[in-house]
């Protein structure tokens, strides 16, 4: 699959003004002084091009965007901040200020006088230099709620927020157990967990799945936690018809999933122990693929309760109970599955249905069930998107395939529209007569037709001295390429 580099083409920028004037578009004149908004809702929606955006929303293909555009205002475009990257635009929308003055210079950031190769993570609250929004409102007395934004790190602000509520569901993550995984008897699918499947034996109440011709077994860990599989051939054709997912116990009626092939589980609310700890975790399971030789079980990215991803317990245990036990906690469009060739395209489109399921009814909950004067929120499932398709429909890539443009053109189209659909919920569930709503994006893309290694050109200038094994030469070299359009120079002894 061929991956694409994010590039700052256009920025969207959507505005309903909640006042009694009528604004019909950009640029329009008004008849009466506006009011000050009383309470203000941001979504960001990562990525999302203007061009591609506006083109959709007149077509009708996407009600919410097409509702702003006709009742309130919008720019036709805007120039990114530089550089163009996730990190760097949101630090901007919440502070104001520029790169240069938030810190934030990169999705990842060199810190001057470390090792030149070392960075830390731009999404980090800690390198926010500049004060952003929560922070301001906080210290005027007025309360933001944040369900998810770059940089807003619960435990970056505890000693700048007292009424604020955080959350950055990015946070919670227990390495290496919330990676996603591919179980297969197939060793030929790669950074999978290979597993086999021996005949089935002691289990009890096996009735729970109805007929079985023949039953295979396997086993396979959530955590340290030992989980079983339970694999039945129902009608004696020699391919199975039913996979049961049973945790510590052989025992149909403990099973907390029973999929069909192509079937997914409902997120699965549950414990498991690692390292002597025990954490709440909801993965949802898909059966890809039944057969005892390429046998496919996704489970999804699985992030715990328990973790720094919030700044106030009671209201993260009701989103989890509320939220994450109907939708998951899927996060981002599971990219790494692609790539290693776990499944295909539809269901990679499945994993970013449900990262904006869970972002859609995570705003959606905080709408309603917290007293905010600014709420905060976000989905990534256009750049996840973009990512994976977008010079596949473009004809002037050297990859492009008229064949699949269509397909992937409405992966697309599909991914807009889940995006307006938290618009949607946004606009049905707020009071437009005291209430302004922006909707905006940090950055367009666009595919890439090529790479270019920075670090190769400034060797070839001498600039960057290797050994003879390639390993280079930090003392000797003058400067180096960090990412994010940024080299730094070596200034030592000079």
């Amino acid at each position: 699959m061929v991956s694409y580099r994010v590039i700052g083409f256009l920025v969207l920028l959507v505005v309903l003004l909640s006042t009694p004037i009528h604004l019909m578009n950009a640029g329009t004149m008004v008849d009466e002084r506006p009011k000050y908004a009383e309470r203000v809702v941001i979504l960001s929606i990562d990525a999302a091009r203007a061009d591609y955006t506006y083109k959709l929303a007149s077509e009708g293909v996407l009600p919410g965007f097409k509702r702003i555009m006709e009742e309130g205002v919008y720019s036709r475009g805007m120039i990114v901040s530089f550089p163009s990257a996730t990190a760097v635009s949101h630090a901007v929308i919440s502070t104001g200020a520029e790169p240069g003055v938030t810190g934030i210079t990169g999705n990842s950031i060199h810190l001057p006088g470390t090792r030149i190769y070392r960075t830390v993570s731009g999404f980090n609250g800690a390198y926010l230099l500049a004060e952003p929004l929560w922070v301001t409102l906080d210290r005027q007395g007025l309360t933001a709620v944040v369900a998810s934004f770059p940089q807003a790190t619960p435990s970056a602000w505890s000693d700048k927020v007292s009424r604020s509520m955080l959350f950055n569901p990015y946070d919670s993550f227990l390495w290496p157990v919330s990676y996603s995984r591919l179980y297969t008897t197939n060793n030929s699918v790669g950074a999978a967990s290979v597993l086999e499947f021996v005949e089935a034996t002691d289990w009890a109440n096996t009735g729970v799945i109805g007929n079985v011709v023949s039953a295979y077994e396997s086993t396979i860990y959530m955590g340290d936690d030992a989980w079983y599989l339970y694999l039945a051939d129902q009608d004696g054709d020699n391919y199975p018809d039913k996979l049961a997912i049973v945790p510590h116990v052989k025992d149909l009626s403990k099973a907390v999933a029973i999929l069909s092939e192509g079937e997914w589980s409902k997120p699965i609310n549950t414990t498991i122990t690692y390292r002597g700890n025990t954490y709440i975790v909801a993965p949802l399971f898909k059966a890809i693929n039944l057969s005892l030789t390429n046998f496919r079980l996704y489970r999804s990215l699985m992030r715990p309760f328990n973790g720094n991803w919030f700044n106030n317990e009671k209201l993260a245990w009701d989103v989890w109970n509320n939220v994450v036990v109907r939708t998951g906690m899927i996060t981002d469009g599971d990219w790494y599955g692609l790539a290693n060739g776990w499944y295909d395209t539809d269901t990679y489109m499945e994993t970013v249905h449900y990262t904006n399921e869970f972002f859609k009814e995570f705003t959606l909950y905080l709408l309603k069930h917290t007293d905010w004067d600014l709420l905060m929120t976000y989905t990534p499932i256009i750049d996840n998107v973009y990512h994976e398709f977008l010079g596949l429909v473009d004809p002037s890539m050297p990859y492009y395939d008229p064949a699949k443009a269509d397909k992937y053109w409405n992966y697309i189209v599909e991914a807009h529209k889940w995006a307006d659909e938290i618009v949607q919920v946004i606009l049905n569930n707020v009071d437009l007569s005291n209430t302004v709503v922006i909707v905006v994006s940090d950055h367009g893309q666009w595919p890439i037709k090529k790479f270019v290694y920075i670090n190769s050109i400034l060797k070839d200038a001498g600039l960057i001295k290797v050994d003879e094994q390639g390993n280079v030469l930090w003392n000797e070299t003058k400067a180096y390429y960090v990412g994010y359009n940024q080299i730094f120079v070596n200034l030592q002894g000079r």
